[in-house]
């Protein structure tokens, strides 16, 4: 019987697998309702510009109230 080894490690080997497959670019949603397919383009837009090479997305407005790990993973 497989382990379930949770979201990061279901990311992970997702984001290997297409990135194996020659994709541009992975994006992951949450199944939640609280992501709108709709912002996709503006994703793919920053993307297309050359900004960088990993875009993260939040719905927090102030990311300065996070604990300073989670933040530091945002930039990092």
């Amino acid at each position: 019987m497989k382990k379930n080894r949770g979201k990061g490690n279901r990311s992970k080997s997702g984001f290997r697998y297409w990135l194996e497959h020659g994709s541009t670019y992975v994006m992951i949603l949450d199944g939640d309702g609280q992501h709108l397919p709709e912002e996709i383009e503006r994703f793919l837009a920053a993307a297309a510009s050359g900004i960088g090479e990993l875009l993260i997305g939040t719905r927090m407005n102030d990311v300065g109230e996070m604990r300073w790990c989670a933040a530091w993973s945002m930039v990092t």
